[in-house]
């Protein structure tokens, strides 16, 4: 009866770690998605900014729509700011009205929100989805 009791505990324990390993692995996975498409913005000044890839902020977004869906509110809600910010900006740098600066600084901002987005450790261990 030992055996089987401690079995069954093995087998719950186990299938448990592995569900927090999996949802933290989807946060990470997501977080470096939405790094890599910072990393693709590629832009220029040549009198005036040049994207010569754009952002896609769409892409921000539905990243910023997951991480909300997997109960990661904080991180959730500053990418769905990141992108309509990135948004914006390319926006107005079509039109002229945002300079390189603004937009490098920016940029350097995005990394900064990415970097500092921490996973809701109540959604990981108690009640996140997968």
């Amino acid at each position: 009866m030992d055996f089987i009791t401690n079995l069954v505990i093995g087998i719950l324990t186990g299938a448990y770690s592995g569900l927090i390993v999996t949802r933290a692995s989807i946060f990470y996975s997501l977080k470096r998605q939405a790094h890599m498409l910072i990393n693709n913005w590629d832009y220029n000044e040549d009198g005036q900014v040049i994207f010569e890839r754009e952002l896609d902020t769409r892409q921000i977004r539905d990243i910023a729509s997951e991480l909300l869906r997997l109960g990661h509110r904080e991180a959730g809600l500053a990418l769905n700011g990141l992108g309509v910010e990135a948004s914006e900006l390319q926006d107005n740098a079509k039109k002229n009205s945002a300079d390189y600066i603004t937009i490098s600084e920016a940029d350097e901002r995005f990394h900064d929100i990415i970097r500092s987005a921490k996973p809701d450790w109540k959604a990981i261990l108690l009640c996140g989805s997968l």
